[in-house]
């Protein structure tokens, strides 16, 4: 029978979460403000656009003629890019497989642009296009949103335990510092995070968080929270809105996001999820494998992660590492475990936590 940890070590795993999560959500915070600072909004017409071939792919170059810098593109803003100007982006995957077709793409790429002009906004940081966004996007201004949720957070008795910047998202997380055990030797603290993306990756939502302190496994779950992008579609255009209208939306938010942490919303899910953790925890006997399948079928998890997660879940019997008893919970901390080992500045590591939290709730 595999040990178990005890309420004593418990809290000393807490105590160390929370030191070296203060740490990352300073340094996520303090990424958020420089990179709001150094971040640059052009609305261009697409016809505009210069197409660049390269060695290492495709640069793009806009802007009036005594401001035309060279600009490279994350996958993401590449991605937004061909979309509006008519390319299906694995059609252009497809073309550009081989280097010496990034020329013939190039000329494609103008060609479709001037059939089928666009018009959109170019948000670039340091030389880096990380969105092409709709010419109405509506920008909001996230510090005043996290403020209010730190703020929130606090009141309710709750520490900043982590934060990360991605390629196309941030994120800041706070815990409840009250260890809950929902089944012998599972000690488990529970919180929120606020994430968003200024790249039109997906809306404002604050997902109710858990962590295993065991191992600090952490999962992302039920999203407390929806509004549409920071930056809502105006039809008119966006150009219209004074600063002042953007500050009083963005308390409007933030005076939501007080109220819902506030509230027994937050409270009712720490108790579904205690209720989930302990069936989950039950040793009945599970098919991980059909659960691992479809999530792949669902384009959750990639092939590979699929079979990383089927031998995690069959050998995995260090207690620090995974739940001992076969079940939900136990493939939930796989999730969560090889979430752990991805960088927290990539996509990913939220991407495989939402995962974790999405498999917990699964049927069996």
């Amino acid at each position: 029978m595999a040990r178990q940890i005890s309420p004593e070590v418990a809290q000393s795993h807490l105590s160390s979460f929370i030191e070296s999560g203060r740490s990352r959500g300073e340094s996520a915070m303090a990424l958020m403000r420089d990179e709001f600072l150094n971040r640059t909004d052009r609305i261009v017409d697409s016809t505009e656009i210069e197409w660049t071939p390269t060695d290492s792919g495709l640069l793009v170059r806009y802007g009036t003629n005594g401001d035309r810098e060279q600009r490279s593109m994350t996958p993401h803003a590449q991605r937004q890019i061909l979309e509006r100007v008519g390319v299906p982006p694995k059609f252009y995957s497809d073309l550009a497989g081989d280097p010496l077709d990034v020329p013939v793409v190039a000329r494609l790429l103008s060609d479709l642009a001037a059939n089928h002009p666009q018009r959109m906004l170019l948000r670039s940081v340091r030389g880096t296009v990380k969105g092409a966004l709709s010419d109405s996007y509506r920008p909001l201004d996230f510090a005043p949103l996290a403020e209010q949720f730190l703020v929130a957070g606090i009141a309710a008795g709750m520490i900043v335990v982590g934060g990360s910047v991605t390629e196309t998202r941030v994120e800041i997380s706070m815990i409840l510092p009250r260890i809950m055990e929902p089944t012998p030797g599972e000690f488990i603290v529970f919180g929120v995070s606020l994430i968003t993306s200024d790249y039109g990756r997906h809306a404002l939502v604050i997902p109710f968080n858990a962590t295993r302190l065991v191992c600090v496994n952490g999962m992302l779950g039920t999203n407390l929270f929806r509004k549409v992008h920071l930056g809502k579609r105006f039809e008119d255009g966006a150009d219209f809105l004074s600063a002042e209208t953007k500050a009083l939306d963005s308390q409007t938010v933030g005076s939501a996001i007080r109220d819902l942490i506030a509230g027994d919303r937050f409270r009712q899910e720490i108790d579904r999820t205690v209720a989930l953790i302990a069936d989950g925890s039950r040793g009945e006997s599970l098919d991980a494998e059909g659960v691992i399948d479809r999530w792949q079928r669902r384009g959750r998890i990639t092939r590979e992660e699929a079979r990383k997660a089927s031998v995690l879940y069959r050998e995995v019997d260090v207690v620090e590492q995974l739940p001992a008893s076969p079940g939900l919970w136990r493939l939930s901390n796989v999730f969560s475990l090889m979430a752990g080992n991805v960088p927290d500045n990539t996509d990913r590591r939220l991407d495989l936590m939402e995962v974790a939290a999405e498999v917990l709730e699964a049927t069996k």
